[in-house]
């Protein structure tokens, strides 16, 4: 029979029977070496876990493959602890997952926490991300369980987020109105994210007006990260973009006007009393300028009649046309504003007049001029 299907059911039974004998017999012949070890994980779990070290490392997606084959009727804790400590190729088997919650999911929630550091992992995420998704999509109602189990903020928030998820499904005007209740929180952030991220795949302005709406209330945090422990006993920070960062980009992307005009209406009172714009608002209309100024100038020409926003706006045209050599253009701008720009004049001139001496100087002596001469001097002699 060798060759033969009948041989590897051979040697399966063979290491069912005796995994020791079967083992010795494998590592002795490589031709039946994968049957037996596939044989080893189907019939002896615990047993293949003592001695993982012993299996070859050719051999040891049989292995795999053999414990994972009747997850119903072994011990699934040990297979499920040997898969998430060695298995760096392919995601913890699912249905092996499934067997151990559906018994103790206590105790597979602190199995996966236990094994959290340092496992290699083809899923991308944590241990409890993959339990999270397991129980999402094969054992919903498990969820709740879940949650009152969670020993940390982070885990809480992780069940909470995923529980959300399915009410956006279900009930989209229920999974807003959960949002509302949190007080102020990175998980209330993280909802409010979720829904709108949600909205944006059916209605994007009414995903605008809600997210821009949450930004301009809430304090974001524009920046998540994780504290990474080296070998000499410190910890860095490692910052990463929230997915509110994110959204507020795509958002922007989706709609530069309608999104700025939502985040407009947020009132910010400055260092010295007066009313100005808001940071979420600076932030996108600096994404705004980097890419299309004239887009972007066209916009707050719109918006003339609200002087706190037309200022800011001409402010930071100016700006950017005084970076880019066009100072004629820039001193237009900044003059436009409800205080003539006298503050920013003066700056624009030195650079005009230290890059462009005879054009800014013909300004100077121009009728446009309109400014303290005193602040505005003519040099002597040309810059060079």
């Amino acid at each position: 029979i060798r060759g033969t299907k009948d041989e590897k059911i051979l040697f399966r039974a063979l290491a069912g029977n005796d995994p020791e004998a079967a083992l010795s017999r494998g590592l002795g012949d490589a031709t039946s070496l994968e049957a037996i070890v596939n044989g080893i994980g189907e019939f002896h779990p615990e047993w293949l876990a003592e001695n993982w070290h012993r299996i070859p490392k050719e051999a040891r997606s049989s292995a795999f493959s053999g414990l994972t084959k009747w997850p119903n009727t072994q011990n699934p804790e040990v297979s499920l602890s040997l898969l998430l400590r060695e298995n760096s190729h392919i995601p913890p088997n699912t249905q092996t997952l499934l067997a151990l919650v559906r018994d103790d999911l206590k105790g597979a929630y602190a199995l996966l926490q236990n094994l959290e550091d340092g496992v290699p992992n083809y899923y991308v995420g944590s241990n409890l991300d993959f339990l999270i998704e397991t129980l999402r999509e094969y054992e919903p109602s498990l969820l709740d369980e879940l949650t009152s189990l969670a020993t940390t903020p982070k885990d809480k928030s992780a069940v909470t987020l995923a529980q959300f998820q399915g009410l956006l499904k279900d009930n989209p005007l229920a999974a807003r109105s959960l949002v509302d209740s949190f007080p102020s929180s990175w998980l209330k952030e993280d909802l409010a994210m979720a829904f709108s991220r949600n909205l944006l795949e059916t209605d994007p302005e009414a995903a605008i007006a809600y997210a821009g709406d949450f930004f301009n209330r809430e304090t974001i945090s524009w920046e998540r990260g994780v504290s990474i422990a080296t070998d000499d006993k410190s910890t860095t920070f490692q910052p990463r973009p929230s997915e509110a960062s994110q959204l507020f980009t795509e958002l922007f992307n989706q709609d530069a006007p309608k999104f700025l005009d939502v985040l407009v209406s947020k009132v910010e009172t400055r260092s010295n009393g007066e009313e100005g714009v808001s940071a979420n608002f600076r932030k996108a209309a600096e994404q705004w300028m980097n890419k299309d100024l004239l887009e972007f100038a066209d916009w707050v020409n719109e918006h003339q009649q609200n002087e706190r926003v037309f200022d800011y706006g001409a402010s930071r045209v100016s700006d950017q046309l005084s970076g880019r050599g066009d100072y004629e253009a820039a001193v237009d701008w900044v003059q436009s504003r409800s205080d003539g720009g006298d503050e920013q004049l003066p700056g624009i001139y030195k650079r005009w007049l230290n890059n462009q001496p005879e054009a800014a100087v013909a300004w100077r002596l121009s009728e446009k001029f309109t400014g303290k001469p005193e602040d505005f001097p003519i040099p002597q002699e040309m810059p060079r």
